[in-house]
């Protein structure tokens, strides 16, 4: 499992999981456990820094999640971003 950080936090949702962890997984959420960083201590796992996904991702839009805003700053960048979306697909 490979798992990006961003603002000092591990991010395990736009992580990359391997097929092997495949078991893992499904007893992970059988056990009733449904956050992903908690997979993270049960396999092995790669942390990325932060300073490789900013060179992918600069402004950090993959890390912000869209039904539960994580911090009150990110309601405008999503915002930003929705407009965006609507632009390209001539939504407006």
């Amino acid at each position: 499992m490979v798992v990006p950080r961003w603002r000092d936090r591990s991010q395990s949702l736009p992580g990359v999981y391997c097929k092997t962890v495949q078991s893992d997984l499904e007893k992970h959420l059988a056990d009733g456990h449904f956050r992903a960083t908690d997979l993270s201590s049960k396999v092995a796992t790669r942390v990325v820094g932060a300073d490789a996904s900013h060179s992918i991702d600069p402004d950090g839009l993959s890390f912000i999640n869209l039904n539960i805003l994580n911090i009150p700053e990110d309601y405008p960048i999503a915002l930003l971003r929705l407009r965006n979306c609507h632009a390209v697909l001539g939504l407006d």
